[in-house]
């Protein structure tokens, strides 16, 4: 028998359907891919706006505080004379009937007050605030200076974390 010369070869049939699909495969893999990408894009976006917000939300409930304490400020000052001691222990005795806010004097040559208060953020987060107050180098910006405003993690940190590198018999 003679072969047929328009006969095709076995290694032919089928390889353009072998080609599209693993065309189509391969375009399904980096679907599933960027889809899963995206996916945690946005729980991470979710998080951090939640975040964002809990952080603004503090930051405006530590501000009301701050005008509270400064409303005590200026009714104290009309009662006595700044720089006082007499402006100092009635400063405190004000600022100290205050929800959250925590005022003492410090220790130095000059009447200075410390106002200390934080608010919580949610979670595990809080705002913390410490003022000086009748201090001779507030002078005419106010009375008071904010010496410290951060964010603080209100949880203890766990250091037991450890790896079983060497194993004791």
């Amino acid at each position: 028998m003679k072969p047929k010369k328009n006969a095709y070869p076995a290694v032919n049939i089928g390889s353009s359907f072998m080609l599209v699909i693993l065309i189509i495969l391969s375009m399904v893999i980096f679907a599933v891919l960027s889809l899963s990408g995206a996916l945690r894009d946005a729980r991470y976006i979710e998080r951090k706006a939640g975040r964002t917000a809990n952080y603004y939300q503090a930051n405006n409930a530590a501000e009301k505080i701050l005008a509270d304490i400064d409303r005590v400020l200026a009714e104290t000052c009309e009662k006595a004379e700044l720089f006082t001691e007499e402006y100092q222990t009635k400063a405190i005795e004000e600022l100290n009937q205050l929800d959250h806010v925590l005022a003492s004097p410090a220790e130095g040559t000059e009447p200075l007050i410390l106002i200390e208060y934080s608010v919580l953020m949610g979670g595990s987060d809080a705002l913390e605030i410490t003022l000086a107050a009748n201090d001779s180098r507030s002078g005419n910006d106010g009375y008071y200076y904010i010496t410290k405003w951060k964010q603080i993690s209100t949880q203890e940190w766990n250091a037991d974390s450890t790896l079983p590198v060497i194993k004791s018999n």
